[in-house]
């Protein structure tokens, strides 16, 4: 019996400095996150000593200062260049879907479209478009998309899947947003739903972690039918 209350009590020693290891592990990511001010910054993240940790602090800072987040003209979105193993062509009409689709003014805005060279992004654009100046705006439910009919441009499943999408969009808590997305039949806005899955904050197992940046992008180079998955801009 003695036996077994000193295992049990190295046993819970244990724990205990685990614990305080990765609760000063996450204390010191928030510090190095939080006053980055600029990429090179990432380089602090040596300090830390978990793997996983120091890999998620290097991808959120030079998330965090990516010229795709920031910008805010046509001409900045032609001034991207290669970064990592994304192609500047995949950047710039993923900088173009970004400043199009973020807040149209007007339904005519959809033939801004045109300069994405992806075609399916430029589809998936067109019909982002389109939905903020339809039948979509008064639909507050994920189910109220299935009364959305065909118009004379886009089909009854495509109106109905692009709206599915903005509205899982809006799901702060991310536990259900997987099993969201498979209620979304069209391939394309599917694989775009859950990249944006995947890229959100994976820091559950890490206490205190202030969530390393809100959106981040990840995907493909190549062109085709794989649409790469939208980088939404912080307002």
């Amino acid at each position: 019996m003695k036996k077994n209350n000193i295992n049990t009590n190295n046993t819970n020693t244990s724990n205990n400095i685990k614990n305080s290891q990765i609760n000063a592990e996450a204390d010191l990511y928030n510090k190095i996150l939080k006053s980055s001010t600029k990429e090179e910054d990432k380089l602090k993240c040596n300090e830390l000593k978990d793997i996983n940790i120091k890999n998620i602090c290097i991808s959120s800072i030079e998330d965090k200062f990516d010229p795709l987040r920031s910008a805010k003209t046509n001409k900045d979105c032609e001034n991207l260049s290669n970064r990592g193993n994304e192609k500047k062509d995949f950047r710039v009409n993923l900088c173009y879907y970004n400043l199009i689709t973020k807040e149209p003014k007007e339904l005519n805005d959809y033939k801004k479209c045109d300069l994405i060279k992806d075609k399916a992004l430029k589809e998936n654009c067109i019909s982002m478009v389109k939905s903020k100046f339809n039948d979509e705006s008064k639909i507050t439910s994920l189910e109220g998309c299935d009364t959305l009919k065909e118009t004379k441009t886009e089909s009854k499943d495509l109106r109905q899947d692009v709206c599915r999408y903005n509205k899982i969009k809006l799901v702060v808590n991310g536990d259900n947003y997987k099993e969201l997305c498979s209620k979304i039949k069209t391939k394309d806005i599917n694989e775009i739903c859950l990249n944006d899955y995947k890229n959100l904050p994976k820091l559950k197992d890490i206490p205190m972690i202030i969530p390393p940046i809100e959106f981040s992008n990840s995907g493909s180079s190549n062109s085709g039918s794989k649409t790469p998955p939208p980088i939404i801009m912080p307002y």
